[in-house]
């Protein structure tokens, strides 16, 4: 995964709330180009919720972080979906939750 992370941060400073979470330093725009109801057959992308307070990319195995699973982004066509560049995108959410 290519995401860009600035800075590394231990998982136990952001857990204990010695360290502030990450600042947003950048947003990536996602176009959606047909509609999408959100469930794993269709949506071709997936995020693993609260995963940008985690301070570090993930591994390629990891489908979840502290207890959230991935799951598929639902919009409609013409749809713009920001996210922090730092938050964990899955491609395949279904194939994520089967692992």
């Amino acid at each position: 995964m290519a995401d860009y992370v600035p800075v590394v941060v231990p998982e136990a400073l952001l857990a204990d709330g010695s360290v502030p979470p990450p600042p947003l330093k950048m947003l990536s725009a996602h176009f959606v180009m047909e509609d999408c109801d959100g469930a794993a057959h269709i949506s071709a992308l997936g995020v693993i919720p609260r995963s940008h307070l985690s301070g570090r990319a993930p591994n390629p195995t990891e489908s979840s972080w502290n207890g959230n699973r991935a799951f598929a982004l639902g919009a409609k066509a013409g749809d713009v979906v920001l996210l922090r560049c730092d938050t964990w995108r899955v491609d395949s959410p279904r194939a994520a939750a089967a692992g």
